[in-house]
């Protein structure tokens, strides 16, 4: 039987502007460089800090386990985190305040997913605007009804069979990453279903 080993990796983009305390509850947190600023500050529980400290400011508190890397080195903080957790054994990850600051760094925070998927470990990404998810064949999920929901494949296209729950439902429909037509769909009732052949980034606007 697996077990569910839970665990949070907080990235030093934007810091959350909402309540994390429950969503990290009973999770090892790992704090990725400089997002020990922020977290410190919001007083969250850290169990582990890894990188090579060019943008950490504060002062790690004495109890916490530290990893730390040379500056010269070929991955960023947030993947080294990753790969620790996987590493552990950790299965069920989400990921909060990878956005914002650098771009270039937001865009390769969403490529973690992508690392995490492929080792089977489910992750779910926390930005203050949308929780975004990347599935691959499916997505099953109870939604808010009115969410503006938008998909876009992670790869050059995916292949959308059906949609249950929305109110621009798509069926048996190729969508390509230089289009967009799949941003700003509604949730029509709570059940949200899609089926698809691919990978696809999935966006609920908070």
């Amino acid at each position: 039987m697996n077990i569910n080993k839970k665990a949070a990796i907080l990235l030093n983009g934007v810091p959350p502007e909402f309540e994390v305390n429950e969503i990290l509850k009973d999770r090892f947190v790992v704090c990725a460089d400089g997002a020990y600023n922020w977290a410190k500050s919001k007083k969250i529980k850290i169990d582990l800090v890894v990188g090579d400290f060019d943008s950490l400011t504060e002062k790690i508190d004495d109890n916490i386990k530290v990893i730390k890397y040379q500056k010269d080195k070929d991955r960023t903080d947030g993947q080294l985190s990753l790969d620790y957790l996987i590493e552990n054994k950790y299965n069920d990850i989400i990921f909060l305040g990878g956005e914002g600051k650098r771009d270039d760094h937001y865009r390769f925070n969403l490529n973690l997913m992508y690392r995490a998927l492929l080792q089977d470990v489910s992750s779910i990404f926390y930005t203050n605007y949308c929780t975004i998810y990347l599935c691959k064949n499916k997505f099953e999920k109870a939604l808010p009804v009115n969410s503006v929901i938008s998909l876009a494949p992670f790869f050059e296209s995916a292949h959308i069979m059906y949609t249950k729950g929305l109110k621009y439902q798509i069926k048996d429909k190729t969508i390509y990453c230089k289009d967009s037509l799949t941003v700003s769909n509604v949730v029509a009732s709570k059940n949200v279903e899609m089926v698809f052949d691919g990978l696809v980034l999935v966006y609920v606007l908070a």
